[in-house]
């Protein structure tokens, strides 16, 4: 019998955490740390499904970017087969809030409607 593979489809994106001594209303806020994480419905699955020792692609879109270099890079940390479609956009981000151990995401409408978009051209491109 033949190994099980499994190729993943769907979003993959870079959240970017921030995390911040306290939130204000209406003013700037300062960070006292960033860290970058790999995110998005199907790369977290590939990744989960690796480290279960089932062997796994992800077939998803990425910019041109340092976000998508990132992205490459990460997966292949993982062990997760990348099977991409290189656009010239710029990748996903989400951007998370960390407050005394509470995280807000951050959502962006425009985001939403791009990743719809960058899925149905990968089919097409």
């Amino acid at each position: 019998m033949s190994p099980l593979t499994v190729s993943c489809v769907g979003k993959v994106n870079v959240d970017i955490f921030y995390s911040v001594d306290e939130i204000n209303i209406n003013s700037n806020h300062v960070s006292n740390s960033t860290a970058f994480s790999l995110g998005g419905k199907a790369a977290n699955v590939s990744v989960a499904l690796k480290r279960l020792g089932i062997q796994t692609s992800l077939c998803s879109a990425i910019g041109d970017d340092e976000f998508g270099d990132f992205v490459l890079s990460k997966l292949r940390d993982y062990g997760v087969s990348p099977l991409f479609k290189e656009i010239f956009l710029i990748s996903l981000l989400k951007y998370v809030f960390s407050y005394f151990f509470k995280k807000f995401l951050l959502p962006f409408l425009f985001q939403k409607s791009l990743s719809k978009i960058l899925i149905i051209l990968i089919f097409y491109l």
